[in-house]
């Protein structure tokens, strides 16, 4: 039985790059209505380009959404706990994520206490 984990691990991992490939194929269709829809727009690109393990190009899109116009400590401390959640999911896969993600205040900024 325990060989069928990594399998199963393997399987799922698979599952998750093509729903964020599928994800990714879709933006064009993406419509910005709010106000920070630019900044959540860019974030959702990051959080895909993360999940399809494309590290560097996550933390500069994730690095973009940080710097448009509006942006709040709201949004920042949101997609820093998203990619916390994320990274940790990754560790107990046994996946190393990389250099990119391993100082997030290079990122996101400080973590506020919201």
């Amino acid at each position: 039985m325990g060989s069928l984990l990594p399998a199963k691990v393997e399987e799922l991992r698979k599952g998750c790059k093509t729903l964020a490939s599928d994800l990714i194929a879709s933006s064009a269709t993406w419509e910005k209505v709010l106000a920070d829809d630019t900044i959540w727009i860019l974030a959702t690109e990051a959080e895909a380009r993360l999940l399809q393990e494309q590290w560097e190009h996550s933390a500069e899109l994730y690095k973009a959404a940080c710097a448009q116009p509006g942006v709040m400590p709201f949004h920042r401390d949101s997609m820093r706990k998203q990619v916390v959640r994320i990274v940790e999911a990754f560790g107990r896969l046994g996946v190393e994520v990389g250099e990119s993600f391993a100082e997030l205040d290079t990122i996101f900024g400080p973590a506020t206490d919201g």
